[in-house]
């Protein structure tokens, strides 16, 4: 009964979806269906079952990088969607910048061209190590430098 009242709604044609959708639709149902592969090609997997030592071995190596920084632990938040509560363990690098205000830093890193996103709490700017990948230290180091200067 219901069913063909669908058929004869004339909305029905327009959110019905192409060959193309529905492809990559599956293609993205097959990546989640092995564990192992949904970790290794699906970035937010990877970053959310991220060792905390790997993010610690990242925190230090930005650490090394800079001066007046510190590595704290803070809590991840996984996000909104089916999980808008859960945080896992995670570290930070936290920065006190002396020469201009922690909301300039913030607003110069998200600005950029590679923007960088932070959050501000009791006057420090928290970079979340969890979200940054190996080959982004240097960049993101770089950044921090130039602006501080």
């Amino acid at each position: 009964k219901y069913i063909d009242k669908m058929k004869k709604n004339p909305l029905t044609r327009a959110f019905r979806i192409d060959k193309f959708t529905a492809t990559v639709l599956e293609m993205i149902f097959h990546e989640y269906l092995n564990e192992e592969n949904a970790i290794k090609n699906i970035p937010v997997l990877s970053l959310i079952t991220k060792d905390i030592k790997e993010i610690e071995e990242s925190a230090k190596k930005l650490y090394e990088k800079l001066s007046d920084i510190k590595v704290e632990d803070t809590l991840s938040q996984i996000g909104g969607g089916s999980l808008p509560t859960e945080k896992i363990k995670s570290k930070c690098i936290s920065i006190v910048p002396k020469n201009i205000s922690t909301t300039s830093l913030e607003e110069q890193l998200r600005l950029n061209e590679n923007p960088v996103v932070a959050r501000i709490s009791d006057d420090k700017l928290i970079i979340d190590m969890r979200c940054i990948l190996e080959d982004e230290i240097e960049i993101l180091a770089e950044k921090i430098i130039n602006i501080l200067k």
